[in-house]
């Protein structure tokens, strides 16, 4: 597969990004802003997913010297828990970059990422690299 931006959009980053958004220590930046939460509460999670974002979308896309920098725009609902119980769940936007390979430092005629699954994405994803993210329109939705 030639490198096809959109397709490397749809699938690569996507599933990366989102897989960066759900580490818990991220969370502490998502709602970095949001003063109507106990510390307390934020300590005591211990597990974030993504169920759902709505779309990832391609803002700028620079090539560089031996890679490409793409800007992208996701928003997205994060369940977070506590030992299996569901505490709250944010909304919000990430608006970020990510930086990989151009064709001539990786391979991308060798990787079929549309017929890959979320695993296999993920195990490719060492090359994305993710920089400069930002929450925004971060909104916290308590279930305690």
């Amino acid at each position: 597969m030639k490198l096809d931006i959109n397709v490397i959009a749809e699938t690569l980053l996507w599933e990366n990004v989102s897989k960066y958004v759900e580490q818990v220590t991220e969370l502490r930046t998502i709602i970095g802003g949001i003063t109507y939460i106990d510390v307390g509460l934020i300590d005591k999670i211990d597990e974030c997913e993504i169920l759902d974002t709505e779309e990832f979308t391609l803002i700028e896309i620079t090539e560089g010297i031996n890679s490409i920098r793409v800007k992208f725009e996701m928003p997205f609902a994060l369940c977070c828990w506590a030992n299996k119980k569901h505490i709250f769940s944010v909304t919000a936007v990430a608006n970020g970059e990510c930086v990989i390979p151009d064709e001539k430092n990786f391979d991308y005629s060798s990787v079929d990422f549309d017929s890959m699954n979320r695993k296999d994405l993920l195990d490719v994803g060492e090359i994305v690299c993710i920089d400069n993210i930002k929450y925004n329109y971060v909104e916290v939705d308590m279930h305690v």
